[in-house]
């Protein structure tokens, strides 16, 4: 379902709602990158599995600091929202690894 839904974020970028070129190919490799972590997650012993996921939903956290920061491509409030929403997640992934 996040794959779906991404893909169709990324789709509407495409059509024309995103501001320049480049940034289409930055939210795509981070689509890219973020699918990789969830699948090797997947694909590995469940214990690491569960780091890599962890990690992911920090780099996305991060991910969307930057763009508030840099006040691109969504909202402030999504990405505030989106934010800590992600890093709260990943450390409760870590606090059930402990």
């Amino acid at each position: 379902m996040a794959v779906t839904l991404a893909a169709a974020a990324l789709g509407w970028s495409a059509i024309g709602h995103t501001p320049h070129p480049s940034t289409l190919r930055v939210q795509a490799l981070g689509m890219v990158g973020f699918a990789a972590l969830g699948l090797a997650g997947l694909a590995v012993d469940p214990d690491l599995g569960l780091y890599l996921v962890a990690t992911g939903w920090l780099l996305h956290g991060v991910w969307d600091f930057v763009h508030l920061k840099l006040d691109r491509v969504v909202p402030r409030s999504y990405a505030e929202w989106c934010g800590v929403l992600d890093v709260l997640t990943a450390g409760q992934l870590l606090l059930l690894a402990w």
